[in-house]
């Protein structure tokens, strides 16, 4: 009995040592993110950008991000999850590099497209790869480390969405999607995510100039409330259900809010 305790320790000292290194990931696509932000304050002084063209240094990565996640289902199923944590690896720290020595506005734009790229790949490969190698019970709070990591690279503890939406969605995609289409589904979900960041970071500064502050925020607010309301009636408890309990209650047709 104490070998198979030691074995079982053992198992579980691995695992939460591999969903640290792979929430690494996280870490990086936070900062990614998050660091234009304070770096548009000197680029402003450089190039003196207008709110369409800040916005459209901010959300480059985005644009790249939809794009590596628009093909990484397919790969992932291709090559495996492992190869593809290790290409996103390399190519963070090309377009990191590439970012660092852009001589104008043009090529920081591609640079950070091509950072979004590895942004796409890692918010798609990470979830998917933590939720199908944890344990039923644990699932949950280890696929929540990756959202935990994209928060520390942002540097920005946003208390309502660091517990609600921020970790919630991607566990939950993560688990509701049938293993035979998991692949392409989770990259159709990531795509969807990063379209509307897309959207939300190029038209925030236009916003803010045209219709100001209130108006903008108010807008978001009736989207949250709409999101709201989808998440009460159509979306599935998975808390506590394997993942094979949930492919088996889609398959025999069981209503979303009777899982």
């Amino acid at each position: 009995m104490k070998i198979f305790a030691l074995l079982s320790k053992k198992r579980h000292f691995w695992l939460y040592l591999v969903t640290i290194v792979a929430s690494l990931g996280g870490l990086l696509a936070g900062f990614d993110m998050g660091v234009i932000s304070g770096a548009m304050l000197f680029i402003n002084t450089e190039w003196e950008l207008s709110p369409f063209a800040q916005g459209w240094v901010v959300s480059s990565a985005i644009v790249g991000a939809v794009i590596g996640a628009a093909g990484n289902g397919i790969l992932s199923d291709l090559y495996g999850r492992k190869k593809i944590i290790i290409a996103t690896a390399l190519i963070f720290i090309a377009g990191s590099v590439f970012s660092a020595v852009a001589p104008n506005v043009g090529s920081l734009i591609a640079a950070r497209m091509l950072v979004g790229v590895a942004v796409g790949m890692v918010n798609f490969i990470v979830p998917i790869y933590l939720s199908e190698i944890s344990p039923q019970k644990i699932r949950g709070m280890l696929v929540s480390l990756y959202q935990l990591a994209i928060t520390a690279g942002v540097m920005v503890y946003i208390a309502c969405f660091a517990f609600s939406l921020g970790p919630v969605t991607w566990i939950m995609v993560s688990e509701i999607l049938p293993l035979r289409i998991r692949g392409l589904a989770m990259s159709i979900c990531t795509v969807s995510n990063f379209f509307f960041n897309f959207i939300i970071v190029l038209s925030f500064p236009v916003l803010l100039q045209h219709i100001g502050e209130a108006y903008t925020f108010w807008t978001y607010a009736g989207i949250c409330f709409v999101s709201l309301f989808f998440f009460r009636f159509f979306v599935p408890e998975t808390k506590g259900r394997s993942l094979e309990e949930i492919e088996r209650n889609w398959q025999q047709g069981v209503k979303a809010r009777n899982f």
